[in-house]
């Protein structure tokens, strides 16, 4: 299995997914050198928006998807675990929103802690302090 991981993008209006193409061309370059048959998880830690910003997730949607375009891979799973910039109205509502259009197999097992079943690996995540803006 392999594991890509990034986090902290503070997607928000400003965020031009253009300034990006190398660091995109560089994950993918990585990821399509990964042999067909290894599982590769494409993991999100937190705030990928900017301050509860609801209208970055739009912002976000087209960067992942820009990445999809360029996977020559027909699977890979996706992971975002939400930080607290991605509290949007006091609420993950968006959050949730933008995630399922990547990935079908996490749940959250209550408020605080989220269960992320993968092949034979298991990934908890626990939100350990109350969420605030930073």
């Amino acid at each position: 299995m392999k594991i890509i991981q990034i986090s902290d993008l503070h997607i928000d209006a400003s965020f031009n997914t253009d300034l990006h193409t190398d660091m995109i061309d560089e994950m993918c370059k990585t990821i399509n050198n990964t042999p067909l048959d290894d599982e590769v998880l494409f993991v999100t830690c937190g705030d990928i928006v900017n301050k509860g910003d609801k209208n970055g997730f739009h912002i976000a949607r087209a960067f992942f998807q820009r990445i999809q375009a360029k996977l020559n891979r027909s699977k890979i799973d996706y992971l975002f675990v939400p930080g607290n910039h991605d509290l949007c109205s006091g609420s993950f509502d968006s959050f949730d929103e933008f995630s399922s259009l990547f990935i079908t197999s996490c749940q959250f097992k209550d408020k605080n802690v989220l269960l992320y079943e993968y092949s034979s690996v298991q990934i908890f995540g626990a939100l350990t302090q109350s969420v605030h803006l930073a």
